[in-house]
């Protein structure tokens, strides 16, 4: 039995979040290898979810062709110049997009209406196709974002960055 005295590493592995330390549950519940990349997070959803998952992550991948890819919070990530720039993930009844927060939301608009909104999530039935124009913009809206962030960084970093753009011109 394990007590609250035991190592920190044996209670990891009997502390009820998936498994042992080397698994967890992905967003579709099933078990998954922390290392795998997207191609088995995919896999592991539903089959009737696979394939609007693989026209999202390949619509995202067109849109950002230097992104890493990556797992991270146990879902698909893209990541571009040391920022996260988007997330998705598949569920029972929908797929979503994050982080599509307020800021987000008022570029992309009237796009967004016919769909659920929660903090930071936008969620898109699996029933119906991929509005791929929808997640066009929220993409870019979020590459801009994370672009912008990877500019304040840097001058953050470096004033003269600043200086020098202002300059050339």
């Amino acid at each position: 039995m394990v007590g609250s005295c035991a190592p920190r590493s044996l209670s990891r592995v009997f502390d009820g979040r998936g498994g042992p330390p080397e698994t967890r549950l992905n967003g579709g519940g099933r078990v998954a290898k922390r290392d795998a990349g997207v191609d088995a997070y995919i896999a592991g959803q539903a089959a009737e979810a696979q394939p609007t998952l693989r026209r999202v992550r390949s619509s995202i991948r067109k849109l950002l062709p230097k992104a890493k890819e990556t797992i991270s919070y146990q879902i698909p990530t893209y990541r571009q110049d040391g920022q996260y720039v988007v997330y998705f993930a598949g569920w029972r009844q929908h797929w979503s997009l994050y982080p599509v927060t307020e800021p987000i939301r008022q570029e992309v608009g009237a796009a967004l209406l016919p769909y659920k909104l929660s903090k930071g999530t936008v969620r898109f039935p699996l029933g119906e196709p991929v509005p791929i124009k929808v997640v066009e913009r929220i993409v870019r809206a979020l590459a801009r974002a994370a672009a912008a962030r990877s500019r304040d960084k840097a001058t953050k970093r470096n004033p003269q960055v600043d200086l020098r753009r202002r300059t050339r011109g």
